[in-house]
């Protein structure tokens, strides 16, 4: 069972580590439109060096800009365990409608965005199936730049970058700044907050709910260099501010699964002995859900604080009974609340981003069907707004520049709010606390939009 969840939620939104998937042999993806163009680096490059300022990046020639789509299949894993997910439609042809729209309206910097579409299966998310992904989108389709959803492996985001690729991220893949930087200019995550602002809201949400009245509040989060660095850089600062103490802290070990298990055992039972009633989970998804399936089993029901990172969705579909009184922070509506939680839609590009998709006959049940469209639109807008302020090549270190200086001038569809700053590589400008409703069924939205 451990390791079927271990897929599910992995695809579902959450952060995996390098060894925990077996590799079925099959082959990582499928190209549905793709065409063949001239290598990016070598293979055995391991730094990350900017293009020159006067030199047009991959993918890029005089009359056009190729742009991968990763599109993740997820129906073996919701085939695996009877779960269900909201069905996106035919999302490589509403990539194509995107990119039709695009054209339309002067293309990327006056070229036309040529889609490359890769097909993921979800089940078999392995390091060495997201290296062939990525070595296929660069170096057999050369593109310029990669709107990537599935994608949680550590080696994922470093391939692209050494091969001077521009990384749009829409994976719940919680990075922190010193993260994120390592692979600057390339990798941006225009939807997201950076980890570090995340914790801190959660901290906020935490106290402004009255989550931590009269409670006892244990840490459990996987051990990882980033992790550490939040909970020391971030969290602890935060709570201590606010006046609130952490009774226990557990770090589990995600070498492999049985090292995944024997840490939550632990966790569950130092919780259990020191009276943990509340529990914060650091390091997205995956451990969230295992924390309260491990905690089932073993008698131990406390209540989470959880964010978008530990996809409250997946909690919500399987776990009813047990997330009563959860708190958090949600950062992108698709992912976390029903319709009439919030608008939709909300603002003029999730409007402009749902009018190109009808026009082109996609229409959608709720939000959640259209999340994954709505981020590769969003991908597609940005990626053409950066490109018409260039005056000279078209690059990844150039584009960057000009989308870093746009402070809140852009406004996305997939969060709640957007703020770009240099340096920084991460897009969403704020987040709605919410909390468990057991009437709904659902997370439901406290307050107005808090800016990070």
């Amino acid at each position: 069972m451990l390791f079927v969840l271990t897929m599910v939620v992995a695809a579902c939104g959450a952060s995996t580590t390098t060894e925990e998937a077996a590799d079925t042999g099959d082959d990582s993806g499928s190209t549905t439109e793709a065409s063949t163009g001239e290598t990016g680096a070598e293979t055995g490059e391991t730094e990350t060096d900017a293009e020159p300022a006067g030199e047009d990046g991959p993918g890029v020639t005089a009359d056009e800009v190729k742009v991968g789509f990763i599109v993740t299949d997820l129906d073996a894993v919701s085939k695996a365990l009877d779960f269900e997910v909201p069905d996106q439609g035919d999302e490589e042809a509403q990539i194509q409608a995107i990119a039709d729209h695009i054209n339309a309206t002067g293309g990327i910097d006056g070229r036309d965005m040529v889609p490359v579409v890769r097909v993921f299966n979800a089940i078999q998310d392995t390091p060495s199936n997201e290296e062939e992904l990525c070595l296929g989108l660069t170096e057999d389709d050369n593109v310029f730049a990669v709107a990537m959803t599935g994608q949680f492996q550590e080696n994922a985001r470093p391939c692209y970058a050494e091969r001077d690729t521009l990384m749009l991220d829409y994976t719940l893949y919680p990075l922190d700044e010193v993260s994120i930087g390592e692979l600057e200019p390339y990798l941006w995550q225009p939807g997201l907050p950076s980890y570090d602002d995340t914790i801190a809201g959660m901290a906020d949400a935490m106290v402004t709910t009255e989550f931590l009245d009269g409670a006892t509040l244990g840490v459990v989060g996987i051990d990882s260099e980033q992790n550490r660095r939040v909970y020391d850089g971030s969290l602890i600062p935060t709570l201590t501010e606010l006046g609130v103490e952490v009774a226990d802290t557990q770090w589990i070990d995600p070498t492999d699964t049985s090292t995944l298990q024997a840490g939550q055992d632990q966790a569950v039972l130092s919780f259990k002995g020191n009276g943990v009633d509340r529990v914060l989970v650091l390091g997205g998804s995956r451990l969230a859900a295992f924390m309260i399936e491990t905690g089932t089993l073993q008698n131990y029901t406390p209540v989470y604080a959880l964010s978008s990172f530990d996809n409250p969705e997946f909690a919500i579909l399987n776990y009813p009974d047990i997330i009563d009184g959860t708190v958090g922070v949600s950062l992108s509506p698709g992912w976390d609340v029903a319709d009439d939680q919030y608008p939709l839609p909300a603002n003029e590009m999730e409007e402009t981003c749902l009018q190109v998709l009808e026009d082109a006959g996609f229409t959608f049940e709720s939000r959640a069907n259209a999340r994954t469209a709505l981020g590769f639109c969003d991908a597609a807008m940005l990626l053409q707004a950066g490109a018409a302020e260039l005056d000279g090549a078209l690059n990844a270190e150039a584009w960057s520049a000009v989308v870093g200086g746009m402070g809140d001038s852009m406004q996305l569809a997939s969060p709640y709010a957007t703020s770009f700053a240099s340096g920084d590589y991460f897009g969403a400008g704020g987040y709605h606390v919410f909390a468990y409703n057991p009437e709904c069924a659902c997370m439901e939205l406290l307050g107005e939009t808090v800016e990070f």
